[in-house]
């Protein structure tokens, strides 16, 4: 997790297009005012990247 200006951490949420379970933590995130960043990985990818 990275640190904001404020001190708090921010959450990264690793997606895909058609992954329906991160659709809804990001619902669940919003609705509590959670602060994220959302990575968008295609078909293949793995969470690091190195695929």
């Amino acid at each position: 997790m990275a640190v904001a200006a404020n001190k708090r951490s921010v959450m990264t949420l690793f997606s895909g297009p058609t992954d329906i379970y991160s659709h809804q933590v990001r619902i669940v995130l919003a609705e509590k005012g959670v602060s994220f960043e959302i990575r968008t990985r295609g078909k293949g990818q793995s969470a690091s990247g190195s695929d």
